[in-house]
């Protein structure tokens, strides 16, 4: 599947597609972080309730009940912690 606006394709198995454009990048030197504005979004009605897979910060994520700790695996910035 692509996208309607672009050449950017969609990921068959995510209940849903968000496409954005860079809206500002001067915080890519400092903190490698891009920010980053909607265009327009996509969802599959063939997935009535998708099961929701969350990053809860600090390693830790959840897929719709128990959290998952992956903390150890996020190591970029551990001397942060």
């Amino acid at each position: 599947m692509d996208g309607e606006k672009g050449q950017a394709p969609l990921v068959a198995e995510c209940f849903a597609n968000i496409k954005c454009r860079v809206a500002d990048t001067t915080l890519v030197a400092p903190y490698s972080l891009f920010l980053l504005e909607p265009v327009r979004a996509w969802t599959d009605p063939s997935q009535p309730a998708p099961r929701l897979f969350h990053h809860r910060g600090d390693g830790t994520f959840t897929l719709d009940g128990p959290t998952i700790d992956l903390q150890d695996r996020m190591t970029k910035w551990q001397y942060l912690l």
